[in-house]
């Protein structure tokens, strides 16, 4: 089974709402999903918990 290798990054703006990218690696395909939100409850729980972790209004991090 191949590994896959997701990477987060997002911008928020002033009112908790912004936009966020994951990016996902599996072998020889790729993907790209763009959120844009009002608020983090918007987003896919596992993603607005890392952007919560992370506690910056920008970042780059990798996710599980």
């Amino acid at each position: 089974m191949t590994e896959s290798q997701r990477i987060l990054r997002w911008q928020l703006d002033e009112d908790g709402g912004g936009t966020a990218w994951l990016f996902e690696d599996v072998g020889q395909a790729a993907e790209q999903h763009r959120f844009v939100f009002n608020s983090l409850d918007e987003l896919p729980p596992d993603l607005a918990a890392a952007i919560r972790e992370d506690g910056g209004t920008t970042g780059e991090i990798t996710v599980p």
